[in-house]
């Protein structure tokens, strides 16, 4: 007996138990309708997120650009990392994250020390500042987020905690 054929990645879990235990999918002007929802869904999802991410950003930083941020954010995920790790983490070019580095470490937010795996490279990992800074920003952030948490109705920050998951699952997805 053959393994059944695999589903559509673009289904929802309620609409791939549907299809395997009942009627079909719909089609025609429905389903067009629907797949218009989920296009308009997408569209306002991007837009909320951009936009929230935006204020925060925008509410802190002490000098660093969301870049520097970026890099100092990763280098406390990974330890002491080695400037091409970082770039791949980082997604840009050895040149580009040597220029942050370069800025960071001026700034006192980064230490390079060899690599003891190999000498010819080199280790870069927080300072004490970094730490700081990270956590000064993370709080004023979170401090942003209450604020505006507070002037939501009971249902609607319900709905927002029921989301969550679901929000960390999308942030989360690798991409393509």
């Amino acid at each position: 007996m053959s393994s059944p054929a695999p589903l559509p990645t673009n289904q929802t879990p309620s609409e791939r138990t549907q299809e395997r235990s009942g009627p079909t999918k719909p089609t025609g002007p429905a389903a067009a309708a629907r797949g218009s929802d989920r296009s308009e869904l997408a569209g306002d999802l991007r837009v909320a997120v951009s936009r929230l991410a935006r204020r925060l950003r925008t509410t802190t930083g002490g000098g660093l650009t969301s870049t520097q941020l970026s890099a100092l954010v990763a280098v406390e995920a990974a330890g002491p990392v080695r400037l091409s790790e970082l770039s791949v983490m980082e997604v840009v070019s050895p040149p580009t994250i040597t220029r942050i580095v370069d800025r960071l470490e001026e700034a006192g937010y980064l230490t390079r020390v060899p690599d003891p795996q190999d000498r010819r490279c080199a280790l870069v990992s927080l300072t004490k500042r970094a730490r700081a800074e990270l956590r000064r920003i993370r709080t004023e952030r979170n401090a942003l987020l209450q604020q505006r948490l507070a002037e939501l109705s009971p249902q609607d920050r319900d709905a927002l905690e029921a989301a969550l998951p679901v929000l960390r699952a999308l942030a989360e997805a690798d991409s393509v």
